[in-house]
């Protein structure tokens, strides 16, 4: 018996094991910069870095680097909600609608029929 197990085994040919939700994103969105990389310095200030998503510039204690794609998002184009830029957030709430209960938090499916409420 091997006292290392390997780290990744090769599922056999009849089996279909699902990965996980998290997984499954990563295979789905590419990366855009490889956690740790520094956001693009702002060419007309001095500690200043650009957002990814809107382009603006903000200071560094702001921004924040997505799980996901790797990309470095302002406070306004951040999304708590999954602690992912608001670009991911979009696609996690498309893969949630899909595949309803496939999400980290297993929220209904969305249905637009019974969110709107017809006026008089």
């Amino acid at each position: 018996m091997p006292w290392k197990i390997p780290w990744q085994q090769k599922n056999p040919a009849g089996s279909e094991q699902t990965g996980s939700f998290y997984s499954h994103l990563r295979s789905v969105i590419g990366e855009i910069r490889r956690q740790g990389e520094p956001p693009v310095r702002d060419s007309e200030s001095f500690s200043r870095y650009i957002c990814d998503l809107c382009h603006r510039a903000a200071p560094v204690p702001s921004l924040r680097q997505c799980v996901i794609c790797g990309r470095w998002a302002c406070p306004d184009c951040w999304k708590d909600e999954f602690y992912v830029c608001s670009s991911c957030n979009g696609i996690i709430r498309l893969h949630q609608m899909q595949c309803p209960g496939a999400g980290p938090n297993q929220e209904p499916e969305i249905n637009p029929k019974d969110e709107i409420e017809p006026t008089q």
